[in-house]
């Protein structure tokens, strides 16, 4: 059954890595494990060193592993944004630059033997059984790892969508006339609406874009202002929240929502945009709907 439908999952939408402090402590995590592993087997010539010295190299390795993780989960993914798009990111690239890591803690670790082992040669032969076994350590943690995180995500954001269904249906039994007033930094701009009436906000650089009906019409705004600034001039509506880095949504318009590993799609009514719901946003979604 999973090998059908493998080709499915491999080309399914997968988070991408991300900025968090979750990524440090995995890092972390990553690299005691290395210390542990080879400390136990002690290969590469390490089992002919002896006391404090030993421990202390094999140590090394598992800074280098902590470090090369970092750089991988953490920097590279700010310096190529493009490259790890989330809109482009599926279960295959997720694979690849996992594989590609392991492949490079294997290098750094094999340059990291030569300098501090002075028996060890650097050779291609060397090169090779050292991506092997590092290949070998990585490679179920990291097919372990992929297939997990996709199971959880996906069943997180799907048992979501029901949530969100069954909150729509409450909502259009009871909805609230209140009036919200948002205003921007520059003089005059000012826009009071009915709180139901309210769509979507999205972050456009220096400014917001309002999305609201008036008359069953859609009608957009531009405001200078910040997410943050209109998440403080609508605290008191419980159902107006921050769903993306760039977008406020207001859940009473959710018309309809789609989700896989990677996250949420919103549908709102009156607008062709879908509204994104990103990892970091999830359980504050979760938490407003089962209020």
């Amino acid at each position: 059954m999973l090998v059908q439908k493998l080709p499915i999952i491999i080309r399914a939408p997968y988070p991408p890595p991300e900025h968090s402090a979750n990524a440090w402590k995995i890092s972390a995590t990553v690299g005691f494990s290395i210390f542990a592993i080879l400390s136990m087997l002690q290969p590469f010539g390490l089992s002919m060193l002896n006391g404090f010295e030993k421990y202390l190299i094999i140590a090394g390795y598992g800074i280098i592993t902590f470090f090369t993780v970092i750089i991988f989960s953490q920097v590279l993914p700010i310096l190529f944004k493009k490259l790890f798009d989330e809109s482009n990111w599926v279960v295959w690239k997720h694979a690849l630059w996992l594989t590609f890591m392991v492949l490079t803690i294997g290098v750094v670790n094999l340059l990291y033997s030569h300098i501090m082992i002075t028996q060890f040669e650097l050779t291609f032969r060397s090169l090779l059984i050292f991506e092997l076994f590092t290949f070998m350590i990585g490679i179920f943690p990291v097919t372990g790892s992929i297939f997990y995180s996709y199971i959880k995500y996906l069943k997180r954001n799907l048992a979501l969508v029901e949530l969100l269904k069954n909150t729509q249906q409450e909502n259009n039994l009871d909805q609230k006339a209140d009036v919200i007033i948002l205003t921007g930094t520059n003089k005059g701009e000012h826009l009071e609406i009915e709180a139901q009436d309210l769509l979507f906000i999205k972050a456009e650089g220096n400014y917001v874009n309002v999305h609201y009906i008036v008359e069953n019409e859609q009608r957009q705004l531009l405001l200078r202002s910040t997410l943050k600034m209109i998440l403080e001039q609508t605290s008191r509506e419980k159902n107006i929240i921050q769903c993306h880095r760039a977008y406020i949504v207001n859940i009473t318009n959710i018309e309809a929502a789609m989700g896989n590993a990677q996250g949420l799609k919103l549908t709102i009514k009156h607008c062709s945009e879908t509204v994104p719901v990103s990892r970091s946003f999830v359980s504050q979604v979760r938490n407003v709907t089962q209020l």
